[in-house]
């Protein structure tokens, strides 16, 4: 498996993928080689081939969270936020403190028209992670998908409250501010996100 990965590292990746191929034909019950197969199809641009080693890793081991959270995440760019939803559903339920997951699980969600279902998370986040202004960001653009503008400029604000410099936010309500023709506001936020940059 080394040889292989160093290989796939020297960018061979057919040659990687090749090798690992042979591997798990030796140890089919392995889950990490199908795992590390499924990283190499992902390089050479085989999703079908990838989704198929990363559920026989996520068969052989379904306590392998790489293995499902890759899964999940391709499942998602290609457009099935059901199948989506429900790796990441299972995979928060085997390991609940996996907070990346719960935040493209939101995504997914959010994918399917579930804002919802999207927003139950992020305030469970923000009450666990007070000091992180991503998630009331995430819940802002959720709030403006629902056309809730007060509800959306809220969280971007407490986004501001947590880190006033934060580039998202202030994009997020120099748009809003444009939309409603505070001109002056928005030069002011777009001023900002200029000095936040230096």
């Amino acid at each position: 498996v080394l040889h292989a990965r160093l290989t796939l590292a020297r960018a061979d990746i057919a040659q990687g993928a090749s090798e690992l191929e042979r591997l798990v034909k030796l140890y089919p019950q392995a889950p990490r080689i199908h795992y590390q197969l499924g990283l190499a199809y992902i390089e050479e641009g085989q999703m079908d081939k990838s989704l198929n080693q990363l559920h026989e890793a996520a068969d052989l081991d379904p306590n392998f969270p790489e293995a499902n959270f890759l899964m999940a995440q391709l499942e998602l760019k290609s457009g099935n936020a059901d199948a989506a939803v429900d790796l990441f559903r299972q995979l928060i339920k085997r390991q609940p403190n996996l907070v990346q997951a719960q935040i493209i699980l939101a995504d997914a969600y959010r994918f399917q028209g579930n804002y919802n279902g999207a927003l139950e998370i992020y305030q469970a986040l923000e009450k666990a992670f007070p000091q992180n202004a991503q998630v009331p960001v995430l819940a802002g653009s959720t709030f403006i998908q629902q056309q809730n503008e007060a509800a959306g400029r809220q969280e971007f604000n407490r986004a501001l409250g947590i880190d006033p410099n934060n580039v998202s936010a202030l994009e997020e309500l120099a748009q809003l501010d444009l939309a409603d023709r505070q001109f002056a506001t928005a030069q002011k936020r777009v001023d900002q996100i200029g000095r936040a940059h230096v």
